[in-house]
């Protein structure tokens, strides 16, 4: 086990994993990093709302393929991307508003959508490794002062 976590596979993480990201926007470039403390509680969430409405969509989707008597699983595993990003749009400008410290006006008037989703999802995947080691951590910690 030792040898997945040696140096040279560490730095192949870290360059598939980078810890920033560098984006240019109109013309102005935005280094995205995990978020400090001071954003931690809106990226949350944000990304608690996303979830809601993934479900919500799941469930829509569902209720329908029983309507049409077709395996409910399947139909919930189903969501199609475009109705995410549609529903979740207003969650997508506030999330890299907060990332880029810009008006939601500017990242509305600014991006296109592919943009948009693009950098949600850089800036997802940024604060989600972080917030999952943290969570890991967490746990670990409580667990051993629990025995």
């Amino acid at each position: 086990m030792d040898a997945l976590f040696n140096g040279d596979h560490v730095d192949d993480l870290a360059a598939l994993f980078p810890s920033t990201v560098t984006v240019t926007l109109a013309g102005e470039q935005f280094t995205l990093t995990a978020f400090k403390a001071r954003h931690t509680v809106p990226y949350l969430n944000i990304n608690r709302r996303i979830t809601a409405k993934a479900a919500e969509i799941g469930k829509e989707l569902a209720e329908a393929a029983a309507a049409m008597g077709r395996d409910t699983a399947v139909a919930a595993n189903e969501i199609p991307m475009d109705l995410v990003h549609e529903r979740c749009y207003p969650e997508y400008v506030e999330l890299v508003a907060t990332a880029i410290n810009r008006p939601t006006d500017w990242i509305e008037d600014t991006l296109d959508i592919d943009e948009l989703i693009t950098l949600a999802g850089i800036i997802n995947q940024l604060n989600a490794e972080r917030y999952s080691k943290k969570r890991s951590a967490l746990i670990v910690t409580a667990d051993a002062q629990s025995k």
